[in-house]
């Protein structure tokens, strides 16, 4: 089965929305940091900030790190799919571990590892620290799903079950920072949600059918009747002089 690409244009509804809460979420996040500048000051605001900035890079490092890695393992996933002469014995007889591939399953965490990377951007922690614990959540049950066959090729990094940076859970909802240019490597997620291969049944094992008592018994009289008539060779054996 071949990838899907989806239609990402101008056009589609979903996008407008996405500008539009985008949009939404730079407002609120101006004027929270302008109730906190009449609050704390000038000086104060801007020592909170350079923390809030220096976690806002932190994450997103962290954000495409982790796309990644998805992007990874579901290419592991794609390349099973051309190789289930290798494994699909041990799937069709339910071998522990083993299971079908299925590059859709990394779908969730890539999307909301996007979003948490949106908020992030224009500035908007708290709710960016909020959809980044999910999307690790959601990519540790990806993690638990992904087939043996494909788990053997993993590097040490993707097999680890992943964790959030220090802070993060703790991290209140109203944190903000200063709003910045989504970085790039966001885009990894579409990649990863473009491809929408999914195996449906592996081929079946064929199994050898038991001979019967009589074919058992034909086919060692056959066997009898061509060494009928055959003697043996005597040893040769040797006067001594």
């Amino acid at each position: 089965m071949k990838s899907k690409p989806k239609d990402s244009s101008s056009t589609d509804p979903q996008s407008r929305t996405r500008k539009s809460s985008n949009h939404m979420g730079s407002d609120s996040v101006s004027e929270t940091l302008s109730h906190l500048s009449k609050r704390l000051g000038n000086e104060t605001l801007g020592t909170r900030l350079a923390d809030a900035n220096a976690q806002q890079r932190a994450l997103l490092d962290f954000i495409i790190q982790r796309l990644q890695t998805v992007q990874k393992v579901q290419s592991l996933e794609l390349q099973e799919m051309r190789n289930q002469n290798e494994w699909f014995r041990q799937v069709a007889s339910g071998h522990e571990g083993y299971s079908l591939p299925d590059a859709t399953r990394w779908h969730n965490c890539a999307r909301t590892y996007q979003k948490a990377g949106e908020a992030i951007s224009r500035g908007d922690l708290g709710r960016g620290a909020q959809l980044l614990e999910r999307a690790a959540e959601e990519e540790r049950d990806a993690q638990r799903d992904t087939p043996a066959q494909v788990r053997e090729h993993l590097d040490p990094l993707a097999r680890t079950q992943v964790s959030l940076p220090a802070g993060t859970v703790e991290m209140s909802t109203a944190t903000v920072c200063n709003a910045i240019t989504s970085p790039t490597g966001l885009k990894l997620a579409d990649h990863i949600l473009n491809i929408s291969d999914v195996m449906e049944d592996s081929a079946p094992i064929r199994r050898i059918q038991p001979k019967n008592w009589w074919e058992i018994m034909e086919e060692e009289e056959d066997s009898d009747d061509s060494t009928e008539g055959i003697e043996p060779e005597e040893d040769e054996v040797v006067d001594d002089q």
